[in-house]
């Protein structure tokens, strides 16, 4: 897997094709309602701050497929 992790990082992500990525390795991601920082981003998101909640989603996206391998 550290190969893959390699020709991750060198080619695909710097091309800014996570889609591509994510569709070609069939990963699927699975989020707790119930957790603690999803609750939090559901509040935040709710409130007046919704940019900075979307972008705090993606940041939890991006770092639980970078953690994968």
């Amino acid at each position: 897997m550290g190969a893959v992790r390699h020709f991750l990082k060198t080619n695909l992500l710097q091309r800014d094709k996570q889609q591509e990525i994510y569709k070609a390795l069939q990963l699927n991601l699975d989020i707790n309602p119930k957790h603690i920082l999803i609750k939090k981003l559901y509040t935040l998101h709710k409130s007046s701050n919704t940019q900075l909640a979307t972008m705090l989603g993606q940041q939890v996206i991006n770092q639980s497929f970078f953690f994968i391998y």
